[in-house]
């Protein structure tokens, strides 16, 4: 269910990027990215993968503001 998940959020973040006209920073967002994804041993497709998330599933409570920023 958290693969799930993380390969929702990361396929929709990539294509908010791509589709948003406004966007000013896409070509860097797309490219790093790219890079990102070319070294992780999973990730072989394009468009690049969102590498915001940890491989573990390791869930961190959010308990406060300073918790969130970290």
């Amino acid at each position: 269910m958290i693969g799930d998940l993380k390969r929702f959020t990361s396929k929709s973040i990539v294509k908010s990027i791509q589709e948003n006209p406004r966007e000013s920073r896409k070509e860097f967002l797309l490219d790093f990215f790219k890079k990102e994804a070319k070294k992780s041993f999973n990730v072989k497709h394009y468009p690049p993968k969102f590498r915001g998330w940890r491989h573990d599933n390791k869930p961190i409570e959010l308990w406060s503001n300073k918790v969130i920023q970290q």
